[in-house]
Parts: C-alpha cells; sequence; structure tokens
C-alpha cells in the first residue's frame, strides 16, 4: 500500500507521541522478528542437515466427513457471503457488487461477513457432529498436546512472517502492483477507531478462524482420508473410522490413558499383544503392523492451492499467500490441530492490521501539517 502524503520531519513527528510511540514499536517488532526468524531459519537449516526432522508428523486419523458434507459447508458459507450483501444493498443501496467493490463500502458489512463467517464455523461443527457423531479431535479441537501445538504456531509465525512479507513486497514493487484488498480501501476512506475495530474482528479474528477451518480441517481433513477409503461411497458420503481401510474398530483406543494394542498370533500359534504407539488417536493399519499411518503431500499442495485462489482478487498477493496456505497446511497435516494454523494465519493478519493503523496516523499527521 503506498500512501500518497508528504512526510513528516522529525520535529513534526514528536509533536505526535502517541504515533511515534507506535512506529518506534513498529520498527523495534520488525527488527526482533527479523532476528528470530533467522535464527530459526539456521536451526532449521542445522537440523536438515543432520538429518534431523524440524517437526514430528503425528499419526492421521481420518475424518468421518464425505464430500457431501464438504459441499454443504461451502454451500452456506457462499450463500451467507451473499444474503449479507443483499441486506446491504437494501439497506445502503446500490447494486450487490458495488457494495463489495466500492471503496466506501460501509464497514458494518465487512463485520456482518465476519459473523456469517462464524456462524458458518458454528453450523459445519454442528452439521458433521449431528451427521457424523464427530469428536472435538476430529475438528482438529481437542486439547491433547494444546500447548506443544500453540507453541509450534508461534514459531511457525515467527518463521514464516517475514518470509511472506518478503514475497508479496517483491511482487508488488518488481511488478508495479498494489496489494488490492477492499479493507485497505475501507480503513483509509473511513478512518476511525470504531472502523479499525471492526476491521480487526473480521481480518484478525472472523477471517482467519474461517479460512483455516473450512480449508485444512474440513477440506484437507476430507482429501487427507480418501485414500483409506474402502468404497467411494465412503469418500462422498463419509464414513465411520471403524470402516476406513487400515482401521479395524478393535484397533482403536477409546482412553487417551491407554495406548491401544493389537493382538496377532507369532508363529508358534501363541497370541501376543503389542502396544502400538503412546499417541491415543494413533490406530494399528490392517496388517498389524506397529508402523504410524501417514498422509500423501497431495491434499496438502491442493488445499494450499485453492487457499491462494480463493485471494485472487487482491493483485498478485493470490501467490504467496498460496505459499502461506501449503505452509499452513504442512502444519495441520503434521500435528492434525486447527491451532498452529489458525496462530499463524492470526498473528500475520494481527500485523497487516497494527501496521495499517500506523500509516493511517501517519497519514492523518502528515495531512495536519
Amino acid at each position: 500500500m503506498i500512501l500518497e502524503s508528504k512526510e513528516l520531519s522529525a520535529e513534526q513527528l514528536a509533536q505526535h507521541p502517541v504515533l511515534l510511540m507506535l512506529l518506534a514499536g513498529l520498527i523495534l517488532f520488525v527488527l526482533l522478528l527479523l532476528l528470530a526468524s533467522l535464527s530459526f531459519w539456521v536451526w532449521a537449516g542445522l537440523r536438515w542437515y543432520k538429518g534431523i526432522p524440524i517437526l514430528t508428523v503425528q499419526p492421521w486419523q481420518p475424518r468421518v466427513w464425505g464430500l457431501i458434507d464438504l459441499v454443504v459447508v461451502v454451500v452456506v458459507w457462499v450463500s451467507s457471503q451473499i444474503l449479507v450483501v443483499r441486506l446491504s444493498r437494501h439497506r445502503w443501496g446500490g447494486a450487490a457488487g458495488q457494495v463489495l467493490s466500492e471503496d466506501q463500502m460501509p464497514l458494518s458489512v465487512m463485520a456482518l461477513l465476519g459473523i456469517a463467517n462464524l456462524v458458518t464455523v458454528g453450523f459445519a461443527i454442528l452439521w458433521i457432529s449431528v451427521r457424523h457423531q464427530a469428536s472435538l479431535s476430529q475438528f482438529g479441537l481437542g486439547l491433547k498436546n494444546f500447548r506443544r501445538n500453540c507453541l509450534i504456531g508461534v514459531v511457525a509465525a515467527v518463521a514464516a512472517l517475514p518470509v511472506i512479507h518478503v514475497m508479496m513486497l517483491s511482487l508488488t514493487q518488481g511488478t508495479n502492483t498494489e496489494y488490492n484488498h477492499p479493507l485497505i480501501k475501507m480503513m483509509m476512506n473511513n478512518a476511525t477507531l470504531s472502523a479499525y475495530l471492526l476491521g480487526c474482528f473480521s481480518a484478525v479474528l472472523a477471517a482467519p478462524l474461517a479460512e483455516e477451518f473450512i480449508f485444512r480441517v474440513v477440506l484437507q481433513g476430507w482429501l487427507q482420508s480418501i485414500e483409506y477409503s474402502k468404497t467411494h461411497a465412503h469418500w462422498m458420503l463419509g464414513a465411520a473410522i471403524e470402516d476406513r481401510e487400515k482401521y479395524p474398530g478393535d484397533c482403536l483406543s477409546e482412553s487417551p490413558s491407554e495406548p491401544p494394542m493389537i493382538v496377532a498370533a507369532s508363529s508358534d500359534g501363541q497370541t501376543e499383544r503389542h502396544v502400538a504407539q503412546e499417541n491415543p488417536y494413533w490406530v494399528g493399519n490392517i496388517s498389524g503392523s506397529e508402523e504410524p499411518v501417514r498422509t500423501s503431500l497431495w491434499p496438502v499442495l491442493v488445499a494450499g492451492t485453492l487457499f491462494g485462489i480463493a485471494h485472487y482478487g487482491y493483485g498478485l498477493s493470490y501467490i504467496p499467500l498460496t505459499a502461506m496456505g501449503i505452509v499452513l497446511g504442512l502444519l495441520f497435516r503434521a500435528t492434525g490441530s486447527i491451532l498452529p494454523s489458525l496462530i499463524v494465519h492470526v498473528v500475520l493478519n494481527a500485523f497487516s492490521m497494527y501496521a495499517l493503523g500506523v500509516a493511517i496516523l501517519y497519514q492523518q499527521a502528515a495531512a495536519s501539517h
């Protein structure tokens, strides 16, 4: 974003202590972030050189929903956005397309779109829970490894944030294009505290939660479960875990405190029992081996690419956002939790909104001189 305003001198900037403090905080944060990110990539490079995994991929538990559930959730998501646009047209006038694209679009509409996103997430959880009796862990909302997943999210945010912004800056400067997000234009044309808070609600809370839930949990979770479906009906209509390929029901541990056991016959005909894994959500494969089930990488690539395409209308930002979507997908694949990818998404948007707020204050201060 390029602000068309004159620069402030040091003396003029000193007349705005709040702006000076926020600007200093932004610069300090960027410097610390760059240092922390560089430290992470050095550490990660050393582990890769030594053949040590950066992040251990947790065993995968197939999801119970199918393509029809994914379609229902997406239809409700899109329909809720259209409904908000239609209602706003009657309230503020103009054509439906104008309400979303013009710079004068009320920020209250953006807030309503954020609420619609949250309603979609609630509907999806209710729909799948009632139809398939899915647990919180199936939605990536389980509390197991909560602290570890939060730490992974924070570290990933520190590592990825500078990379994403450098990619975006390189594209905008190299191609002489701008990041054309409607929220930025709305904020610049309605620079009030209430408008800023509404923008933060939409960009920092509602949008990341809805996008991570739909793209990572519902879409990628379904894609990762396709290869464990015995029939077409399983991946289209959904299927219980015990009906999935490689997942016999008697191998699933119901108690987090008791690792699952596999019963197998030895060469002398005696029955043997083996502890499969310490992870309570690990399920033994159908052959009875103790190797944890891993998923393919193609679901991550598909979901990440679709995530980038969903932001196609915002200039060339869909390119780095596609890379970001793939990284978020890798985090979900590695942990099975929505927390790491959600934290990265929230931190990225929160940093952008903070920088936008500083830019708006700077523009207002410059205009007053």
